[in-house]
């Protein structure tokens, strides 16, 4: 796959606008300046470390940047202050998807981007949406039960272990309180309730799925990524298997290591199913396999690039050259791209992990794959300087350490 020349961007005076400020968003600021030696501008209401002291793009903090408001002020100013380029926009997080996706008709004038309808977005983006999709079109998920409070735990008909997580992470990410975590693994009822009735006691005030546990470790699961055009057609496809899963409580769900593989029936299946809902944009849906019947189960689906998205730049594809490809109408070098290859594993740890925490069945390939050394996103020797190195080092080999404490054996 080629990617587009770096003339024909200067040619257009193209800008480039990120929305965040975490380790997806400083992968996508990687990626444009990897490959097309572009500087964007990333806006977000809260600085993180990813984005720190970063010389490859500029930031620049928005008080209530995600109140609809202050969000369009804030990106229709700055387009018009460069009314020359042509501007490009991409959402690294959920709540700047859906604001990009209710604010469509306002923002295509200023700005260049391709996300769901919101009539899409209310389908996929929350869990309970997202699994009746799935009984719509015919995607396996797991069993599951909604609840609203401790009352609904009564004759709950769900065999254990479970896993218990918000409906509506966008509102639950913002609470805090002692031993909260993103998604709970639970083994008992006594367990299950005194949970449930800590999360509800803390002001959270959405619903709860409770689902039954898929059986397996991190390497049952997989990291499904498409490019749908504006038209609605799949234009790219990227399968990532996972080897390791981070176990902080706050990161749970977010991925330590991938490396890409060929899964021709599961991009057949899942090309068939984003065409039929005629889904435009990235999408990310998670993956587990599971033995008893043989099935990949979805468990959620991204309106977006995951954070982890950088592990198909460590397997060899650019995916923002989709994107710029499909909304400058540059057209598409083949229908549709299957990516095939792997060369690198792309690690949020440290790389000693990788044996101690997988299948033995993996450790052939990964010995393979370590030949050509791995990819790690915050590990940019173009753009280091003392804090952005000491913040990489804290990341890798604090990973020993948070294996170590949280890293729970399935019972």
């Amino acid at each position: 796959m080629k990617n587009i020349s770096r003339d024909v961007l200067n040619k257009l005076n193209v800008k480039f606008v990120i929305l965040g400020s975490d380790e997806n968003a400083y992968g996508v600021a990687r990626l444009l300046d990897d490959n097309y030696g572009l500087k964007p501008m990333v806006f977000c209401q809260q600085t993180l470390p990813a984005t720190d002291n970063s010389k490859i793009l500029d930031r620049e903090v928005v008080n209530n940047f995600s109140d609809n408001k202050v969000f369009l002020d804030t990106l229709i100013k700055y387009a018009e202050k460069n009314k020359d380029s042509t501007m490009v926009i991409i959402p690294c997080g959920d709540e700047y998807s859906q604001l990009l996706s209710e604010n469509k008709e306002l923002l295509d004038k200023y700005y260049k981007f391709n996300t769901p309808s919101p009539e899409l977005n209310a389908k996929l983006e929350n869990k309970i949406d997202f699994y009746e999709t799935c009984e719509e079109i015919g995607i396996p998920y797991p069993k599951y039960h909604n609840i609203n409070s401790t009352k609904d735990l009564d004759g709950l008909d769900l065999k254990f272990p479970l896993i218990l997580k918000p409906n509506n992470s966008i509102s639950y990410v913002k609470l805090s309180f002692p031993n909260k975590y993103k998604v709970y693994t639970i083994y008992d009822r006594d367990e299950l309730y005194s949970v449930v009735k800590t999360i509800y006691d803390n002001k959270y005030d959405g619903t709860m799925l409770v689902q039954e546990y898929v059986l397996g470790d991190a390497s049952n699961q997989a990291s499904l990524n498409a490019y749908c055009d504006k038209n609605g057609k799949v234009r790219m496809m990227v399968y990532g298997q996972i080897l390791l899963a981070d176990p902080l409580p706050l990161r749970i769900g977010n991925n330590d290591a991938i490396y890409t593989r060929y899964m021709p029936e599961i991009f057949d299946f899942y090309k068939e199913k984003l065409e039929q809902l005629n889904y435009t944009g990235f999408a990310n849906i998670d993956l587990k396999y599971d033995p008893t019947d043989d099935t990949f189960k979805a468990f959620e689906m991204n309106l977006r690039l995951p954070q982890s998205h950088y592990f198909m730049a460590a397997g060899g594809v650019n995916v923002l050259d989709f994107y710029l490809r499909d909304l400058l109408d540059l057209g598409f070098e083949e229908e549709v791209y299957y990516h095939k290859d792997t060369k690198k594993i792309w690690m949020n740890a440290h790389p000693k992990l990788l044996k101690e925490y997988t299948d033995k069945k993996y450790h052939k390939i990964i010995d393979e794959l370590l030949k050509n050394g791995y990819e790690f996103t915050l590990n940019n020797r173009k753009d280091f300087n003392i804090n952005r190195k000491l913040n990489y080092l804290r990341r890798k080999y604090g990973s020993i350490k948070h294996y170590k404490q949280y890293y729970r054996v399935e019972k």
